[in-house]
């Protein structure tokens, strides 16, 4: 059983700050020969921390308007553990029991659209007070490799324990679907590892995605779904996952959400390539009301820059939205959660 740690922290001129401690336990095989996975089995325990002094809000629901914006701070504190289980070579399964401690309200600068002043707990639920929570989850995740495509698909269930009154207990189902596709074959390119070993690692001069989500989330019948917890639609996600990419950050919230998008990437020459997108979704109150009618768009392009197989940093430009143009330069997400786009 092997064992590697893990501490990060940061912050930002902002006043955004991040701090993580993470210790893995992992191990090439569960189980002997029968085991055809070739991921490791891992136990993960850890501690991450936010605080988010100001996040913009603009109220609940598919059709919130622009001139509602407000912010928000938060601090978010969780720690638990994580186990993944690979049990085939196209299969494996898992789980997480953590405990979760938001706390959130109003922004004091006086210079700000603070939460408070312009809602309430009925139109923000959660803002009268932060519980604490219990979350459980467990998830499965297929995958499948053919030719030039790969199948990745991640399938969760999970449910949030209010400790302050239960009034915020609900439970999620969310799916993510990640398809690739490499029109041009790979190459194979002779490099060398941390160690300096010579290992030969594949690479691809032009991947195509197609992704998509699906959340719903249920309660019981005098519960909500704080609005902390609810999915987000535009820019990136609080997971720094791209959304919407033609309207800003967190521009759509609501408990239910589905996600489309489709994205060309190329390199050019070197570790420079461009990038073209599309994507559409939209976020409901209720279950039932996650339709294709009524979907918000945006498409836009940028550049990409490759180290190696990977992608390191994106810049780009997000248009369509009939709200202006979003822009983005930075690191894809590292969390683990889910690596495309």
């Amino acid at each position: 059983m092997a064992e590697q740690r893990h501490l990060d922290a940061g912050s930002s001129l902002r006043a955004f700050w991040l701090a993580d401690a993470v210790v893995t336990f992992s191990h090439d095989k569960l189980g002997g020969e029968w085991n055809t996975a070739r991921d490791r089995f891992q136990i993960q325990l850890y501690a991450h921390a936010l605080g988010l002094p100001r996040m913009p809000f603009y109220g609940i629901g598919p059709n919130t308007s622009r001139s509602n914006l407000v912010d928000y701070r938060e601090r978010y504190v969780s720690n638990g553990v994580n186990i993944f289980i690979p049990l085939k070579s196209w299969l494996a399964v898992g789980g997480d029991v953590e405990g979760l401690f938001p706390n959130v309200g109003g922004v004091t600068d006086p210079g700000v659209r603070s939460i408070t002043t312009f809602f309430t707990e009925a139109t923000a639920p959660g803002l009268a007070h932060s519980s604490n929570f219990s979350h459980y989850e467990f998830f499965v995740d297929p995958r499948y490799e053919r030719g030039r495509a790969e199948f990745r698909y991640h399938v969760r269930y999970g449910f949030y324990q209010d400790h302050g009154g239960g009034t915020y207990s609900f439970r999620r189902f969310r799916i993510d679907a990640l398809n690739q596709f490499f029109p041009e074959g790979k190459k194979r390119v002779a490099t060398t590892d941390a160690s300096g070993q010579a290992v030969t690692e594949t690479r691809y001069d032009s991947v195509f995605y197609i992704y998509g989500r699906l959340t719903t989330s249920n309660t019981g019948a005098n519960n909500v779904v704080p609005f902390y917890f609810q999915e987000t639609l535009g820019g990136s996600d609080i997971d720094g996952l791209p959304t919407l990419r033609g309207f800003q950050d967190y521009r759509f919230r609501a408990p239910n959400l589905m996600l489309i998008q489709l994205q060309f990437e190329r390199r050019i020459k070197g570790p420079i390539g461009f990038m073209i997108f599309y994507d559409t979704g939209k976020v409901a109150n209720r279950t039932g009301d996650l339709s294709f009618s009524d979907l918000r768009h945006s498409f836009g392009g940028g550049l990409t820059f490759w180290s190696g197989a990977k992608v390191v940093l994106r810049a780009y430009v997000g248009l369509g939205s009939g709200e202006g143009h979003h822009t983005f330069f930075g690191v894809p997400n590292l969390s683990g959660t889910q690596t495309h786009l």
